[in-house]
């Protein structure tokens, strides 16, 4: 899993392999934004450009057929109940 990100106004919010990647990807829109600056002004948004890495994610912790029994009505044939949790990631620091 991609566990380094990166944020502009542009290109939104980006994975990435590795935090240098990530820091790369935010120093190439700050020295767009910069450019910008010289003719333009500063953008309003430059204060949000970021990097870092992800602290945690979603993942599926069950799937299984639907059980009128358990979940009550079915909201469409073939369903399946799924449930879903926050995990924290294991890292370095």
């Amino acid at each position: 899993m991609k566990r380094f990100f990166s944020y502009d106004d542009q290109n939104n919010f980006v994975l990435h392999e590795t935090l240098e990647e990530a820091k790369a990807a935010a120093e190439k829109a700050f020295d767009y934004c910069s450019d910008e600056a010289r003719s333009e002004g500063w953008s309003e948004s430059v204060d949000e450009i970021c990097y870092g890495e992800l602290r945690g994610h979603v993942v599926e912790t069950l799937r299984e057929p639907w059980d009128i029994d358990k979940h009550g009505e079915a909201p469409e044939e073939g369903c399946e109940h799924v449930q879903y949790a926050l995990h924290d990631l294991p890292h370095n620091t």
